[in-house]
């Protein structure tokens, strides 16, 4: 019985460290801010990390494995362990380091519209609109700390934070300096102080507690279509009205700021109290300069209106692709045909427009990465070349096949991109039971012992019979320590990051179940032996004497 009591404690010690090293590297303690994550995660995609299913190191992550990488604590339930969770279709408050999630994958928002995630082995860590993403929920990372108030530094700019978010499209006056923030949320100017408080939430305009919106490039909406339509009725805009601010409506803004004699500086804020006055001025032309010395100026108007509009209105924004690269903020009709040609590649999933925007930049980006061309996210001659050549056949993905394999659902397809991802991994999973065969020395062993106790005396034998139960519950220890220990080098890794590690935990649970009842069958049916046969060899002494 002390061998059976023996067998037992180890077959206990085993389940217990065992099941402490699994769950030890499920919840082990987050910590960071989120500012950091969003850094982290930039870092990531600027880098050039590689996907590698169940990676939750720097350089090789999986979608979880981005955000445990940097923070640590959970791999699975982020989302149900967060402190604060909303729906995307909402809006994403801006807050950077935000976790952003789907069914099947999550990501790392990093601000104005954009996030960062582990995609696939196809695409690597890739940096894309967060909307475009189809991201259903957002949540704090449990462990993160995030700013309430007060400055923040980010990705070389900096930012200033109200009520937990940052400001956007508005100004402070912080220890009395002016900060004008764009719709990005990044300053104007760098912080003198950064510990520095706003003046009482003061605006530029001295108001104490009022805020006066401010429109610049990037931002959109029914306020810009009337800073347009106003700007065209002036004589400072020329081109369709679109809604959106960006630098063709900056140029000519900063052409009435100029005619104005107010600041020059492209942000529409105070001054459009000007803009929508009856004294605002039109633009220069021709003819203002000429009339004192010409007779007939209403000959010259017409002449000098046609030919001056142009050289005012429209220099800068036609000279931006002058140099043959087209990049974000363009507006043409070669844009249409780049968005045309990427989505017949696989590329472009959006609406095919004139605009060159955030999709299209990361389309191109993805051609370029897939056609080992330098990642630019513009379309410069070298790509432009390619992309138009019969050689972009061979460049050709199916986008809607791959994100397939990230959705739950997909069954089938999830289990065959884990197939290919695992690979790598794979003699790390399959040395053990090839190696180690804890069942198979139960079953050789078992019948050998047998086999000898019945030819021999079992006073002698049974001993040998328990120390050959206890070598197979001591390797099978050894065993199910190595196949832990494994799993915990491996970060409990998953490609959903929701669903894999419990599936994780479940499997060696069970593992560590079975093992433990055959050994401890084994252990039991042994003795019983040892016992039997002992009391058969008394009976026989007796008969003999």
């Amino acid at each position: 019985m002390a061998h059976l009591k023996k067998a037992v404690s180890v077959i206990l010690v085993m389940a217990v460290l065992a099941s402490t090293l699994v769950i030890t590297s499920i919840t082990a303690g987050a910590s960071g801010t989120g500012v950091g994550l969003a850094e982290w995660a930039l870092n990531a995609y600027y880098s050039g990390w590689s996907y590698v299913w169940g990676g939750a190191s720097p350089g090789a992550v999986d979608c979880s494995g981005l955000i445990y990488s940097y923070a640590g604590g959970y791999r699975v339930d982020i989302i149900e362990n967060s402190d604060k969770i909303g729906y995307v279709s909402d809006g994403i408050p801006n807050i950077h380091g935000l976790a952003v999630w789907k069914p099947g994958h999550i990501g790392v928002y990093v601000g104005n519209d954009m996030s960062v995630d582990a995609r696939g082995s196809a695409y690597g860590v890739c940096y894309s609109n967060a909307y475009s993403m189809n991201w259903t929920k957002w949540c704090t990372v449990p462990g993160v700390t995030y700013p309430t108030t007060g400055w923040e530094e980010f990705n070389g700019g900096y930012y200033y934070y109200e009520n937990g978010e940052y400001i956007t499209n508005t100004q402070r006056t912080i220890d009395g300096v002016t900060y004008t923030f764009g719709s990005d949320g990044a300053s104007d100017k760098v912080p003198e102080n950064m510990s520095g408080v706003a003046d009482g939430g003061s605006s530029s305009g001295g108001n104490s507690g009022s805020t006066q919106e401010y429109y610049s490039k990037g931002s959109s909406g029914q306020k810009v279509i009337e800073i347009q339509e106003r700007l065209k009725e002036l004589g400072y805009f020329h081109e369709d009205i679109t809604g959106y601010f960006g630098s063709v409506t900056e140029a000519a803004y900063k052409a009435f700021q100029a005619a104005a004699g107010v600041t020059v500086d492209g942000i529409a804020g105070t001054d459009m109290e000007i803009l929508f006055s009856d004294s605002a001025p039109y633009a220069p032309t021709e003819e203002t300069t000429e009339e004192p010395t010409t007779e007939e100026p209403t000959t010259e108007a017409p002449t000098e209106e046609v030919t001056e509009a142009p050289t005012t209105e429209a220099p800068t924004e036609p000279e931006v692709v002058d140099d043959g690269i087209y990049r974000y903020g363009d507006f043409s009709t070669e844009v249409t045909a780049i968005q045309q040609r990427l989505k017949d590649l696989g590329y472009f999933e959006g609406e095919v427009t004139t605009f060159y925007g955030e999709v299209t930049e990361e389309a191109v980006s993805t051609f370029q990465y897939v056609a080992s061309l330098p990642v630019t996210g513009e379309v410069d001659q070298a790509t432009y070349d390619l992309l138009f050549s019969e050689t972009a056949e061979n460049f050709k993905i199916n986008i809607e096949s791959t994100e397939e394999t990230y959705m739950e659902g997909n069954e089938a397809e999830q289990a065959e991109v884990i197939e290919e991802t695992e690979a790598p991994t794979e003699p790390e999973t399959t040395e053990e039971p090839t190696t180690e065969a804890p069942t198979t020395e139960a079953t050789t062993e078992a019948p050998t012992t047998e086999a000898t106790e019945v030819t021999t005396e079992a006073p002698t034998e049974a001993p040998t019979t328990v120390q050959a139960a206890t070598e197979v519950i001591t390797e099978a220890s050894k065993t199910s320590n190595e196949a832990m220990q494994s799993v915990t080098n491996a970060g409990v890794a998953s490609i959903g990051a929701d669903v894999k590690n419990n599936g994780d935990f479940v499997k060696w649970f069970i593992i560590i179940a079975a093992v433990m009842a055959a050994s401890f069958a084994f252990v039991v049916f042994a003795e019983k032996k040892r016992f039997s046969k002992a009391r058969h060899s008394r009976n026989e002494n007796k008969r003999y004497k």
